[in-house]
């Protein structure tokens, strides 16, 4: 029987196995993407090959060490996900695993970081949808971003900081120049509410922030100011707190996390708050990198005058990108 089709072996087998034997095992959740491979083929979507039926380690005709090869033994932190590529246009796809009564459910999204700019996006789309849709759970955990300006050659799913190939680094673009779209998932507990409901009230306790005051499975409450707060946490837990030089967000966060829902802002006041605090900070501050608190003063001075490179490269060579270092 072949290795990679095997069951695992024990661990002291596994440590005498050879770089190319343990390389060529399929994990218990890769077999299992693998046997649902032709299923979605017939769905227009791709496994990697490592993850298709019949495959054979490409090293073993390469003459490419095994660690070194695209389709070699990664560990996957998430082994419910799993990477895809649409046949028809060839885009890549996050395929999500799990169980409901219709059958498997595709859901697809591009996973990066997010940055500063992604405070403007948030409250715009927070508030385009919350006319009659509340998420009633945006915390950071669903705020994706789709990172295809940032790559447009694309990066490996598992090694991300690399092309598709696995071996060629992939330097991103300036976000600064490229923008890029943040979209909100996972609208699981989502609440939607007729415009002629009077009053527009909700209940329910669940989410992944368990901090709004609010939350009950009895009394009603305001479910589109339940979103104002946890979105402003968002801003507070993961920019203010973490960072060094955005104080300027206080009193965005602060207004949108008041204990008292009638004192917390709309969203579309919330949006309007924001947008006269960043007209007020100077342009030069709004392009300076982002610092962390716990930076030691040596690194600080580093990356400072990394950033300064940076930016002097952009402007003498009048491009968009760095392809070196200091595209970091």
């Amino acid at each position: 029987m072949d290795i990679a089709i095997a069951t695992l072996p024990s661990l002291s087998h596994y440590i005498q196995l050879t770089d190319d034997e343990r390389c060529a095992i399929l994990h218990s959740h890769e077999r299992a993407w693998r046997n649902r491979q032709p299923f979605l083929e017939s769905h227009g979507y791709m496994l990697r090959p490592r993850l298709r039926p019949g495959w054979t380690p490409s090293w073993r005709t390469s003459g490419e060490h095994p660690l070194d090869a695209e389709d070699t033994n990664y560990i996957h932190p998430f082994p419910h996900l799993t990477d895809a590529t649409r046949i028809s246009d060839g885009r890549p796809y996050l395929i999500w695993s799990c169980h409901s009564s219709v059958g498997s459910i595709v859901h697809h999204s591009i996973l990066w970081t997010m940055s500063l700019t992604s405070v403007n996006n948030c409250l715009k789309a927070l508030f385009s949808c919350m006319s009659t849709e509340l998420h009633t759970d945006c915390s950071y955990t669903n705020l994706m971003m789709d990172a295809t300006p940032l790559f447009p050659d694309g990066f490996h799913p598992l090694r991300n900081t690399f092309k598709p190939d696995g071996k060629t680094v992939a330097w991103p673009n300036s976000r600064s120049h490229f923008p890029v779209k943040y979209y909100f998932i996972d609208f699981g507990i989502s609440v939607q509410i007729p415009p002629d409901v009077q009053p527009k009230l909700a209940v329910g306790g669940d989410g992944r922030d368990q901090a709004p005051p609010e939350l009950s499975d009895d009394v009603p409450y305001d479910p589109f100011k339940l979103d104002v707060f946890i979105l402003g946490n968002v801003f507070r837990k993961n920019f203010y707190d973490k960072l060094s030089n955005v104080g300027f967000l206080r009193p965005v966060w602060q207004s949108m996390t008041q204990p008292d829902p009638l004192e917390r802002p709309s969203p579309a006041e919330a949006l309007q708050q924001w947008q006269q605090m960043r007209r007020a900070v100077p342009y030069t501050r709004r392009r300076w990198r982002l610092k962390r608190r716990d930076e030691v003063p040596l690194l600080t001075l580093f990356l400072d005058v990394v950033h300064l490179i940076t930016s002097a490269a952009h402007i003498v060579k009048g491009t968009k990108t760095t392809k070196n270092l200091f595209s970091w």
